[in-house]
C-alpha cells in the first residue's frame, strides 16, 4: 500500500461521483465510523456488491468487496484499500504508557520520585497498602499481544497483578479468558534491591479491536515480602501477531 493512502477521514468523506459498481447512498446510507470499535463499516441499507475482482472503472466513494480475497475494499482519494489496511492505519502495533504523567484513575498510585539508579531518573511508586492500582486506557487491535514491564526488585515489593477490562469496568486478569495469556502475574520480591527489571507477560489475545482499560493491581504478595510495594518505570504493550 502506497504510504499516501487516505486516511479515515478522506474515506467517510468521500463520495461517489462517477458511474461504478455501488449506487450512491440515500440519507442514512453509507460508510459510517461504528461506535464501539472505530472502524469504517458499510451501513445495512446500504447495496455492497461481491466481486472477484476490483472494477474497472474506480471512483471515489466506491465500496465492494472482494470475494476471492474475502475483503472490503474502499476506494478515496485516488487510491483502493482493504479494510485490514484502514484498521493497521487506526491502531498502532506498540503502545507505550507514560508511567510518569497522569493516569486514568490509581489508588494509592501517584507517587513520582527521582533516582540516578532508574532509567529516565525517576519511578512510580506505590504506597505499599495491599490493592493499591493504577490504570489507563490503551488502543489495541485485534491480534495477540505481549505486556513489557519495567520495574524495580526489593525485599519490599509486591506482586502485580495485571487485568484489562473492555468495557471500561469489568476487569479481568490476562491470563484468564478472553485473554488467556501465559501469565498474569509479575512477582517484584527479591532479597536485594535491582532496577530497571524487565519483565514480559505473552500472548494476550485481543479478539477485537478498540479502547481498553489496563490495570496494575498490588493484589498480593510473596510470602517473604515485607509489603506490598510497587516502583514502575516503564510499561509497554507490544502487538505480535
Amino acid at each position: 500500500m502506497d504510504v499516501s493512502a487516505p486516511s479515515v477521514k478522506d474515506i467517510l468523506g468521500s463520495s461517489p461521483n462517477e458511474p461504478g459498481v455501488t449506487v450512491a447512498p440515500a440519507a442514512g446510507q453509507g460508510v459510517t465510523l461504528d461506535a464501539a470499535s472505530r472502524l469504517p463499516v458499510a451501513s445495512p441499507a446500504q447495496a455492497v456488491p461481491h466481486v472477484s475482482a476490483d472494477p474497472d472503472v474506480l471512483s471515489n466513494g466506491m465500496v465492494w468487496v472482494r470475494s476471492d480475497l474475502a475483503k472490503l475494499r474502499f476506494r478515496a482519494a485516488g487510491a483502493t484499500v482493504s479494510l485490514a489496511e484502514v484498521a493497521a492505519a487506526v491502531y498502532p502495533w506498540t503502545v507505550s504508557i507514560d508511567v510518569f504523567g497522569l493516569s486514568q484513575a490509581n489508588t494509592n498510585w501517584s507517587t513520582v520520585g527521582t533516582g540516578s539508579g532508574f532509567v529516565k531518573n525517576a519511578a512510580r511508586t506505590s504506597s505499599g497498602a495491599a490493592n493499591d492500582e493504577v490504570t489507563w486506557d490503551v488502543l489495541l487491535g485485534a491480534g495477540t499481544w505481549s505486556l513489557q514491564l519495567m520495574y524495580q526488585q526489593a525485599s519490599d515489593q509486591g506482586v502485580y497483578t495485571v487485568q484489562l477490562a473492555s468495557d471500561g469496568v469489568t476487569f479481568v486478569t490476562v491470563n484468564s479468558s478472553p485473554y488467556n495469556a501465559s501469565t498474569g502475574t509479575i512477582d517484584a520480591y527479591t532479597a536485594g534491591t535491582t532496577n530497571n527489571v524487565t519483565s514480559t507477560i505473552t500472548g494476550i489475545t485481543v479478539s477485537s479491536s478498540g479502547i481498553y482499560r489496563l490495570k496494575l493491581k498490588m493484589a498480593s504478595k510473596n510470602a517473604s515480602s515485607s509489603s506490598y510495594v510497587g516502583k514502575i518505570n516503564g510499561l509497554v504493550l507490544v502487538r505480535t501477531a
